[in-house]
C-alpha cells in the first residue's frame, strides 16, 4: 500500500500539472491562484480548515497530540519503539496552545506556548526518566493558506524558544522550522484527495553544537484521504522521508525507520477536527508493534 500511495501521489500530481499545462489560460499568478473573500470558498478539506483556526479576527488556536502505547494494551505505559534508532519514543501527551490574529482572509499570525505531559518510562540511554509536566517553548507562526488551482495549500513558517533547563544547558537556544501541507481532490475519483506533509526545521544553538547532537531535520510524508460522510473521513499518511543532520558524525544524514498511519478524521464542526489513529512499521504488523494515537484541532 505505501508504493501504492506514493506512485499515485506522483502520478496524479504530474498528470494534473500536465493537465493544467495544455490549457490555453493566462499566467498561474493572474487566474491559478483563487482569491475569494471568503477562506472556505479556497480551502473545503475539513482537516486544512481546522489547521488554519477559526475565521474570527482574534481567537483561540490548539493543535493536540496523544501518543499512546500499543493496540493490545492501550492504557499501558510502555510504547512500542517504531523508530529506536532515534532514541526513546514515549507515551506522552502534547499541545501547542496559543492566540491567532488574522491578518487577511488567507494570512495568520500565532503566538503561544507548549505544554507537555510524559509518564514516567524507561529510556535504554539513559535509564528510568520521572513524569514530567513542562510548559515551555514559546513560539510566533506565521501560516498562510490559498488554492493553486485545484491545490489547496497550507504553509507555515514557526520560531519556537528553548526554555527547559535541560536544553538551554546543552546550549540550544532557538528552533526555525517551515512546513507545507497540501491536499488535491481528485475528479475523476470521486471522495478521493491525495497530498503530501513536508517540513524543515533547525535547531539555533547558543555555543558550539555538542557531538551527536540534532541539528537539521527534513521530511515528506504522502497522504490519501477519502471521504466517507460529509464529516467523517478514512486517512492514512506514509512516513516515507524523515532525514536528520547530527553532528560531528561520519554518516551526518540519518533516515527514520519508515512507518505509516491511519485513522478516521471527524469534523465537529468546522474549527474542530478529530483524529483516531493507529501506527505501525511495515514487516512488524501485530498488535504488539501497533501503537495508539489522537490528534485534535480546536479552535475558539
Amino acid at each position: 500500500m505505501k508504493i501504492i500511495l506514493t506512485l499515485v501521489l506522483l502520478g496524479t500530481v504530474s498528470n494534473t500539472f500536465a493537465a493544467e499545462s495544455s490549457m490555453e489560460t493566462p499566467l498561474p499568478s493572474q487566474t491559478s491562484v483563487k482569491v475569494s473573500s471568503d477562506i472556505d470558498d479556497e480551502i473545503t478539506n475539513a482537516r486544512l480548515r481546522a489547521v488554519t483556526g477559526a475565521k474570527s479576527n482574534y481567537s483561540f488556536w490548539s493543535q493536540t497530540v496523544f501518543l499512546g502505547s500499543s493496540l493490545s494494551a492501550p492504557l499501558q505505559t510502555p510504547r512500542p519503539q517504531l523508530n529506536p534508532q532515534n532514541g526513546a519514543d514515549p507515551v506522552n501527551f502534547s499541545s501547542q496552545v496559543g492566540g491567532k490574529y488574522r491578518v487577511s482572509e488567507n494570512d495568520s499570525l500565532i503566538a503561544g506556548i507548549g505544554l507537555q505531559y510524559t509518564p514516567a518510562y524507561p529510556d535504554p540511554r539513559r535509564g528510568g526518566q520521572p513524569t514530567t509536566t513542562t510548559m515551555s517553548q514559546p513560539y510566533v507562526d506565521y501560516s498562510r493558506a490559498f488554492r493553486w488551482g485545484g491545490y489547496q495549500n497550507v504553509v507555515d513558517v514557526a520560531i519556537s524558544k528553548y526554555t527547559l533547563p535541560a536544553d538551554q544547558d546543552a546550549g540550544l537556544n532557538l528552533f526555525w522550522s517551515m512546513s507545507h501541507q497540501l491536499i488535491v481532490e481528485l475528479p475523476s475519483v470521486k471522495k478521493l484527495s491525495l497530498g503530501f506533509a513536508s517540513f524543515l526545521g533547525q535547531d539555533i544553538y547558543n555555543t558550539v553544537r555538542p557531538k551527536g547532537s540534532f541539528y537539521l531535520g527534513a521530511g515528506f510524508d504522502p497522504v490519501l484521504e477519502y471521504a466517507l460522510t460529509e464529516k467523517l473521513s478514512f486517512r492514512t499518511m506514509y512516513f516515507m522521508l524523515s532525514l536528520s543532520e547530527i553532528s560531528g558524525e561520519e554518516n551526518l544524514w540519518k533516515q527514520s525507520q519508515q512507518t505509516e498511519s491511519a485513522g478516521v478524521g471527524y469534523a465537529v464542526t468546522r474549527d474542530i477536527y478529530l483524529y483516531p489513529n493507529v501506527g505501525w512499521m511495515w514487516g512488524h504488523m501485530s498488535a504488539d508493534q501497533t501503537t495508539v494515537g489522537l490528534s485534535a484541532n480546536i479552535n475558539l
